[in-house]
C-alpha cells in the first residue's frame, strides 16, 4: 500500500491528486494500491511507503521515518520540520533550486522541469527532464501533483494533463 498524506486542508491540491490519480491509475506503481487522505493536526503514521504532501496551512508535527516530503519551496514551516530529519524531500516552486520548477507559465500551460534526478517508490531513477502540465489548478497543486505522479512511476514523454 503506498499512503499519500496531504498535510493541511487544502482541498484544491487534494482534488488535483485525486482526479490525477485516477485518470493516469494504469501507468501508476503496478500491483500496489493507493490510499489518499488529509491531516490538519500532529501526523505519526509517515513511513516506507509514504508520501508526504504539506500545505502552507499545516502547522502539526509529523513523526516518521524513511518517507518521501513534497513542500513549497516558500513553506518555512515544512522546511523547518524536514531539515536534518534525513527523509527525501522534493521542493517545488520558480527557483532553480526546486526539485520542480517552473520554466515558463502561460494561461493554458505551464513547462516545468525536473532539476535533478530522483528515484521512483519502485525504484526507477528518472533522470532530470522538461515536460508541461496543462492544468486548471493553481500553481503549487499542479507541481505536486506531478511530483506524486512521477514518484509513482507515471513517467511524462510530454507531458501531464489534469
Amino acid at each position: 500500500m503506498i499512503n499519500i498524506k496531504i498535510l493541511g486542508k487544502n482541498k484544491e491540491l487534494f482534488n488535483c491528486v485525486c482526479n490525477s490519480i485516477e485518470h493516469y491509475g494504469d501507468m501508476l506503481c503496478k500491483r500496489r494500491s493507493i490510499s489518499i487522505s488529509t491531516a490538519s493536526e500532529t501526523f505519526n503514521e509517515l513511513s516506507d511507503n509514504s508520501i508526504a504532501v504539506f500545505c502552507s496551512d499545516f502547522k502539526g508535527k509529523i513523526y516518521g521515518e524513511n518517507f518521501l516530503a513534497i513542500f513549497s519551496s516558500e513553506n518555512r514551516n515544512a522546511i523547518d520540520m524536514l531539515n536534518g530529519s534525513g527523509n527525501i524531500a522534493i521542493s517545488c516552486g520558480m527557483s532553480l533550486k526546486d526539485t520542480f520548477s517552473t520554466a515558463s507559465i502561460t494561461d493554458e500551460v505551464s513547462m516545468v522541469s525536473l532539476q535533478r534526478a530522483i528515484c521512483t517508490i519502485d525504484g526507477e531513477i528518472i533522470e532530470p527532464r522538461d515536460f508541461y502540465i496543462k492544468s486548471s489548478y493553481e500553481l503549487y497543486s499542479s507541481l505536486a501533483t506531478s511530483a506524486i505522479l512521477i514518484l509513482l512511476g507515471a513517467i511524462p514523454e510530454e507531458g501531464f494533463e489534469f
